[in-house]
């Protein structure tokens, strides 16, 4: 009987151990995720300028032909 105690327990602090770095993991991968949100929206602002630059001289290019 002792050595199914043992055995459960060792299975608990297994499963313990096994959820601790399945947090660590979903931390570090939240992280890389918020990163990513912040460049795309950098990158993105950025692209959203040299297009707004793009069609601003092409705009003016049309309409002042001559």
């Amino acid at each position: 009987m002792i050595e199914l105690h043992e055995r459960v327990a060792a299975l608990e602090e297994a499963r313990r151990t096994d959820r601790d770095n399945i947090d660590s993991i979903l931390l570090h991968v939240k992280s890389i995720d918020e990163n990513l949100n912040r460049y795309k929206g950098f990158f993105g602002a950025v692209w959203f300028v040299i297009s707004c630059i793009g069609i601003f001289f092409s705009a003016f290019k049309f309409f002042h032909k001559g």
